[in-house]
């Protein structure tokens, strides 16, 4: 269940705004993630726990607002083991097209264009090529 809390969370901070980023951001959200790292629950918790701290650290390492860099700063200052490489975790972002700019307060537009809409069947089924 705590795993696919975290999984939950993941796809949260990467698919919504800045208003997301925000309160996520906060010492209550992440120190409540940080607390998943001492292994209590798990080692596959403590490994996704500490790839998620690791990778929301450095997307978010120039927004002074969020919490997400120094939680992050603060467990390598600890001698913390983070399951991925630095440069692997930043590679990692780049590739999927997470932006590791300063985080602004600007909102994105969903492009709701005839093109980019997907429908699906009640079953589930994404029928291809379909307009909404």
């Amino acid at each position: 269940m705590v795993s696919l809390t975290l999984e939950l969370c993941n796809a949260v901070i990467k698919n919504c705004g800045p208003a997301v980023h925000d309160a996520l951001g906060k010492h209550e959200f992440l120190d409540n993630i940080q607390a998943l790292t001492t292994g209590s629950l798990g080692f596959t918790v403590r490994d996704r726990a500490l790839c998620l701290i690791q990778e929301w650290g450095l997307t978010y390492a120039n927004s002074p607002t969020l919490y997400y860099a120094p939680i992050y700063q603060r467990l390598k200052a600890k001698g913390v083991k983070f399951p991925l490489d630095e440069t692997v975790a930043t590679s990692n972002l780049i590739s999927i097209g997470v932006s590791t700019q300063p985080h602004s307060k600007k909102t994105k537009t969903p492009d709701t264009s005839p093109s980019k809409a997907v429908k699906f069947r009640p079953s589930g089924e994404r029928v291809q090529g379909a307009y909404v």
